[in-house]
């Protein structure tokens, strides 16, 4: 080998005198702790009972069942659910069907004729009797209920 210049020689890095020391690794500070999973909510009596019944159906009709009874204990898990979600049916209260503003002005007028002419109807019948006797019962009857029919038809065109 041919010794190289001194122009081309790297310069030499100086050594530090003191040595490292190693750091032993601490564990961190927070430890984690095990997570306890959410408290399940306890079963409905229910599903208790389906799940009893669907065990039982098991049992007794044996294993080439089983596929079955599972479908069918799922199927009612199913509609348990469906029926959970859906709203509770309240009674809704009867009511009486709206009238159109007409008839319902009709009405009030008829019941406040008829009251009228059972009002006038009693002293026109004491009258016409002490005035004109058995004849003028039947007479004044029928003015009545001629005035009452005039009337009941004149509120029928509004």
């Amino acid at each position: 080998m041919r010794p190289q210049p001194v122009a081309e020689r790297k310069p030499v890095v100086p050594v530090p005198l003191v040595k490292p020391v190693p750091v032993p690794m601490t564990p961190p500070v927070a430890t984690l702790k095990p997570v306890k999973p959410p408290a399940r909510p306890p079963h409905a009596p229910e599903v208790k009972q389906e799940a009893a019944a669907a065990l039982g159906a098991l049992t007794e009709l044996g294993p080439g069942y089983e596929d079955a009874v599972i479908e069918s204990f799922l199927a009612r898990l199913d509609q348990m659910n469906a029926a959970r979600q859906r709203p509770p049916m309240l009674p809704v209260p009867m009511q009486q069907p709206m009238l159109p503003a007409k008839q319902q002005k009709g009405a009030g007028a008829q019941t406040a004729m008829v009251i009228t002419c059972v009002a006038l109807a009693i002293p026109l019948t004491a009258i016409a009797g002490g005035m004109f006797g058995l004849i003028g019962l039947p007479i004044t009857w029928a003015g009545i209920i001629i005035v009452a029919l005039i009337l009941g038809r004149g509120l029928g065109r509004d």
